[in-house]
């Protein structure tokens, strides 16, 4: 094993934990299969203790886990979220992503660039700040927002912000790092009592059902705070786990199976049918393993956050339900690592869980052990994709494999594992508590293959959260079920209340930034999975951008490029190289210094990238370039013929990639 870091004319400190912190680091290395896999949360305890990650906390950890220093030093490279030598004692990082852009935060860049004298990347002459460009925080309804050293700050605006700087130049400890989050949600009334049915008594009434329904999954999310345990049991939780573990394991995936949940992470593939697939001990013995992705870091989606941050133990009940369905005694819940307040909610609420024997050597009482385990990642949005997220959880880069083998059959550490996303594990607790005729009974039904060729569909059921962030009255969550149209969430004075200062949509993304545009004239489409897929794009992740008519079109796909060009592993070129490309020809046709033919490479880029890559990062920069200039290619057109700047929102972004 290598004895030094790989660095040139580098100093390098050199770094001892204490007694104390040894042992807390040999705890975390206990709850893992292979020591390799604490990395992540050993550098989190070199951050804390020597206040960065630098070469020679690298080396510490190297040394402890049995790594080379090579290695670590490989790893850290890869993500973004660790502080470094060169930061201030305050590092302030904006998000300018599609959604906070939407809402004024390129022009908030320029105010906070002015203020503290200089630019993303730089730091002030005293070491105070260190000032970066942020990608998605996970709170696309509260924008603009920073983060300062880990913690959220919503609802920017320039005076507040000046407040912040100066606070923290004259008085540090006078001020609040926690104190910057802003409550309640947006929509927190109750539901609507006296709405009138639009449709006759025994017709499906998407609207009505939807007006009057009681919020599901946000309902303890309200307070500003989390959910205790005591709280959580007095409000009738942990009623659902004793119906499924009265259950055999393959009853209980039946169950799901039969519930028609499908996952709530972008891709909906059946939850029951997922589990399915784990094969049986006989045919490969030995652990299976729960992974929950709570790596929420795709522009316009933030529910999971919320989920987590109010009500814990609704997951760790799903937790333990999709436990003994698969037969896992380790769950890991891999957190991403801006979600610093999120973390420590889980870990608190999780002390609270072990006390109360929700996990431990007799979880729930029923004689099997199920530990659980809080995981922070490290800011890499490619670790949301379900193969990725395994690597950096077993302690490496996260790069996404190959499949097959799914992960059902070989996942972390080469054995069955099943990765599921906050809102779907939150899903379960509810439908074994209320029935399958209840869950069954909101959403969207199923259709037979005679209907539906070749093989039939799903529907939509149960409970479904919504995220609406841009140019809305009021962005939020909205927990109303499957079958209201984008037009009625979007304009109904009880939801969305219509677009921002009277003006007119132009395009709304219904699913996250990684999918198809669509306009104005086509929002009368229900939300659900088959509908908007017939449309032509996808609810994926259920975070629905709206822009209105002052939007340049050009410059918000310029936004979007540059995110996943951003965000690409590097490990397939058609992705690597690809998403640069397309960023670029993009940035030069809003400069007015495109052509014509510009356009088609686009489109011949697009599809040699998708279906060429290991994972869909290829589609996920493909499919919006390809509709944004389909839907709107006019504008395109417009700013190739005149050779001029492109205006509107997002145009401050033509200052660079």
């Amino acid at each position: 094993m290598a004895t030094a870091l790989p660095t040139a004319d580098a100093e390098v400190i050199e770094r001892e934990f204490s007694a104390d912190v040894v042992n807390e680091l040999e705890q975390i290395c206990s709850r893992y299969p292979e020591r390799r896999a604490a990395l992540l949360p050993a550098l989190r305890l070199a951050e804390r203790e020597f206040g960065k990650v630098d070469l020679g906390g690298m080396q510490l950890v190297a040394k402890h886990l049995g790594l080379s220093p090579a290695y670590v030093l490989g790893t850290v490279t890869f993500y973004t979220h660790f502080r470094r030598e060169t930061d201030g004692t305050f590092v302030i990082e904006l998000c300018r992503t599609l959604p906070c852009a939407l809402r004024g935060a390129d022009d908030f860049a320029k105010h906070v660039e002015q203020k503290l004298g200089i630019q993303p990347g730089e730091t002030t002459e005293d070491g105070l700040f260190t000032y970066k460009r942020a990608e998605c925080m996970a709170a696309c309804d509260k924008a603009p927002l920073v983060q300062i050293n880990g913690y959220n700050h919503e609802l920017m605006t320039p005076e507040v912000f000046d407040q912040i700087v100066d606070t923290l130049r004259d008085d540090p400890e006078a001020f609040d790092l926690k104190g910057g989050r802003k409550t309640p949600l947006a929509w927190h009334e109750p539901a609507d009592r006296s709405a009138t049915r639009t449709l006759p008594e025994g017709e499906k009434d998407y609207e009505y059902e939807c007006l009057t329904h009681e919020p599901l999954l946000l309902r303890r999310c309200l307070k500003g705070r989390y959910t205790t345990y005591d709280e959580y049991v007095k409000d009738g939780g942990y009623k659902g786990v004793k119906q499924a573990l009265n259950m055999s394991p393959a009853d209980v995936i039946d169950f799901v199976k039969k519930s028609r949940l499908r996952g709530r992470g972008g891709a909906g593939f059946g939850c029951g049918m997922k589990w399915g697939f784990v094969p049986s001990v006989d045919q490969k013995p030995g652990p299976r393993y729960l992974v929950v992705n709570a790596d929420e870091s795709e522009p316009g989606t933030f529910k999971d956050g919320k989920l987590m941050e109010g009500d814990p133990h609704l997951l760790f009940e799903g937790i333990v339900i999709a436990s003994h369905a698969i037969g896992a005694n380790d769950a890991y819940i891999y957190i991403r690592g801006e979600m610093t307040y999120g973390a420590e909610v889980l870990n608190a609420a999780l002390e609270e869980a072990y006390k109360n024997n929700v996990f431990g050597p007799n979880a729930l009482g029923f004689g099997k052990r199920l530990d659980c385990t809080v995981h922070r990642g490290a800011g890499a949005y490619i670790c949301g994709e379900e193969t990725a997220l395994l690597s950096s959880l077993e302690g490496g880069r996260g790069y996404p494999r190959l499949k097959p083998p799914y992960p059902a059959i070989e996942g972390a550490w080469r054995q069955p594992t099943i990765v599921n996303n906050v809102e779907t594990i939150c899903n379960l607790p509810l439908m074994f508590d209320k029935g399958l005729d209840w869950y069954n009974s909101l959403g969207t039904p199923a259709q037979s293959a005679e209907e539906a060729p070749p093989r039939g569909r799903m529907g939509s059921a149960g409970p479904k959260i919504w995220c609406v962030s841009g140019h809305v009255v009021r962005p939020g969550l909205y927990d109303v079920p499957f079958g209201i149209t984008i037009r009625q969430l979007l304009h109904d004075e009880r939801f969305c209340g219509g677009i921002r200062d009277g003006r007119k949509v132009k395009g709304v993304v219904p699913g996250g930034s990684s999918f198809q545009v669509l306009t104005a004239d086509e929002l009368d489409v229900p939300l659900c999975y088959d509908a908007v897929a017939d449309a032509g794009s996808s609810i994926g992740s259920a975070g629905i951008i709206v822009m209105d008519e002052t939007t340049c079109m050009v410059n918000a796909l310029l936004n979007v490029l540059r995110f996943y060009d951003h965000e690409s592993c590097g490990q397939c070129t058609p992705c690597r190289e690809g998403s640069g490309w397309m960023t670029r020809i993009v940035w030069r046709i809003a400069h007015g210094l495109g052509t014509m033919e510009d356009l088609d490479t686009i489109d011949q880029i697009a599809n040699q990238a998708c279906g060429r890559t290991i994972c869909v990062l290829a589609e996920a920069f493909s499919w919006p370039a390809q509709s944004y200039i389909k839907k709107f290619r006019h504008e395109f057109e417009a700013l190739i013929k005149e050779s001029r700047p492109s205006p509107g929102v997002c145009a401050p972004m033509l200052g660079g990639k």
